[in-house]
Order: structure tokens, then C-alpha cells, then sequence
């Protein structure tokens, strides 16, 4: 398998996403699938390099609707990438901040040599997919709404608060949010150990006011995880064929852990594999092709489900 063929289904998939956003694109493979805009725009810089054009219409976007996206969130997700692609994030954070004013999170980044100049597109929030801009747009951008996403997306299960630590906020400030809704009777909640975990007290009243019926939630952080771990992968063609056996077995790992997460088949074994790096590129490229067109199990998420 290809490299290239790796590289065209991700920024087919982030095509699709940011179209759905509003970027005038043509292809919207996600338009039953809630967007969770953070972890997306923290690691869409990686691709750049492929599509200068998705580079400026992401940019401009983000110019556009910057007061809808979570700086803290924001900062919490960018944390956890990998190295390169944080500096690359940091690079886009940086651009922003010089040209719009924006307090992203941009390390000790320079600016790129030129800013794209893009015209400003409306955010379509009327669009089933932009159900968590819709919280936002009534709770505020921050922790509360994205809360708020998370019961909505597990209607029907309990969560607790160190669940949803990994999502950009801190676990005591989740904790805090689901304790404050509670005491609004918003969530019921229950002992369970040492934890207590919440529920919706009425889920399908706050599914109509935004709309989030027949939409699918899933972790959008674990599924940019996979994007990012499937680019490293593809760059490995660059070495030799010892090399690229070694190193794609120790990645193997990861994405087994990733694609047990989001429901996707695992990946081939590799141990002992003289084939190793193409197998999991062909897995890789059936996993990636599908993140594009949507049909991918990742996005089969049942409401109740945790991801």
C-alpha cells in the first residue's frame, strides 16, 4: 500500500469534516456524525503539508469562529500529541495569534512566512452534525457544555467525572460541573465505590431542545489519535526494510490499543513478520479510507455507549 493513498483518505476525512463546518468543500460524508471541533483542529496542522488549500480554509475558519472553540480545551488536547505534530499545531496557534489576536496555545512557535487570506464563511448550526456548537451556543463555550455533550452522547449510562478527564479539562473541573448540574436536579447521580457517577435526568427533552436525535458521538480524540499514529506509520516507507520491520511492530501496539477503543478490527500481527510494515499499511489505508466516507464502525457508536 501506499503511502499517498494513506495521506489522500485523511485529508479527504478532514475535508468532510470541516465542510460540514461550513467551509465551502464538496464532499460531506458526516453529516449524522456530532463534530467535537478541538480535537480535530489540534491535529489537522499534520496534513497540511499535503493540501495547502485545506491549510487555508482550516485557517480561515478558525479566524472566523475562534470565539466557538475551547482555549482551554484546546490546550489540555494539545498536550497530548506527539511531538511533531504539537509543533505543527503550535505553528497554526502562532499564525493566529499574530494575525487575529487569538490566545491559542503556541509554545515558543513562529509564525508561518504567510498568512492566508480567506473569506469568512457562516457556521451552520442549523446542521445536525454541529449539535456541540449548539450547547455551546446555549451554555457557553467551555467545560459546562461539553459536559453537558458527553451525558447527552451516554444517555442511559452513568459516567463519572475521571472519564471524561482525558476529553481537554481537568478532572476537578468536571467533577464540579456534574456536582452543579446535579444540584440544578438536571442529573441524577449515585454512589458507585468510592466514585459518584451521573446520568441526564431527562435526556430526551434536552435531546429535542438541540436536536441530537439519530446522531452518533464518537471519541473524535481517539479517532485524530489514529490518524496521527497512521501518518507515522506511512513515513516509515522512508527507511530501510530492516528498519521499517522494527518500527512498525512497536507501533503496532498503539494501534491495537486505539482500535479496540474505537471498535475497528486489530490490527494484523507483526511479530516475526517479514511483511510487517506493509501489513499494517493495508490495514492502515482499509481503516483511514473508511474514516473518510464515513462508514467507518468508529462512527457506529450506540447513544449509551461509552467510547
Amino acid at each position: 500500500m501506499s503511502r499517498e493513498a494513506i495521506h489522500e483518505a485523511l485529508v479527504s476525512l478532514c475535508w468532510s469534516v470541516f465542510t460540514e463546518l461550513g467551509v465551502p468543500g464538496v464532499v460531506r460524508h458526516h453529516q449524522r456524525v456530532a463534530i467535537d471541533p478541538e480535537p480535530v483542529v489540534v491535529a489537522v496542522p499534520s496534513l497540511f503539508e499535503f493540501d495547502p488549500r485545506l491549510r487555508d480554509q482550516v485557517f480561515g475558519w478558525c479566524v472566523a469562529h475562534a470565539k466557538m472553540v475551547s482555549v482551554s480545551r484546546l490546550r489540555g488536547l494539545s498536550r497530548q500529541l506527539p511531538d511533531a505534530a504539537q509543533a505543527r499545531f503550535h505553528d497554526l496557534a502562532a499564525t493566529l495569534r499574530s494575525v487575529a489576536n487569538l490566545s491559542w496555545p503556541s509554545g515558543s512557535a513562529a509564525n508561518w512566512p504567510r498568512a492566508p487570506e480567506v473569506g469568512v464563511r457562516r457556521l451552520p448550526l442549523e446542521r445536525p452534525a454541529l449539535v456541540r456548537f449548539r450547547l455551546r451556543a446555549l451554555c457557553g463555550v467551555g467545560a459546562r457544555a461539553d459536559v453537558l455533550a458527553e451525558l447527552v452522547a451516554r444517555s442511559g449510562s452513568w459516567i463519572r467525572a475521571s472519564e471524561l478527564a482525558h476529553e481537554g479539562y481537568s478532572k476537578r473541573a468536571v467533577a464540579g460541573i456534574l456536582s452543579g448540574l446535579s444540584d440544578a436536579a438536571l442529573t441524577r447521580h449515585r454512589a458507585e465505590g468510592n466514585a459518584l457517577t451521573y446520568q441526564l435526568s431527562c435526556p430526551q427533552q434536552l435531546d429535542e431542545v438541540v436536536a441530537a436525535q439519530g446522531l452518533s458521538f464518537p471519541c473524535w480524540r481517539r479517532i485524530m489519535s489514529l490518524a496521527l499514529l497512521l501518518l507515522d506509520l506511512a513515513r516509515l516507507g522512508q527507511m530501510n526494510d530492516v528498519v521499517r520491520r522494527v518500527e512498525a511492530n512497536k507501533r503496532r501496539e498503539a494501534l491495537r490499543r486505539l482500535s479496540d477503543r474505537l471498535g475497528l478490527d486489530p490490527p494484523p500481527v507483526t511479530r516475526g513478520e517479514a511483511d510487517a510494515w506493509e501489513d499494517l499499511m493495508s490495514w492502515g489505508t482499509k481503516n483511514a479510507v473508511e474514516l473518510a466516507d464515513g462508514s467507518s464502525r468508529a462512527f457506529a457508536v450506540a447513544r449509551g455507549a461509552i467510547a
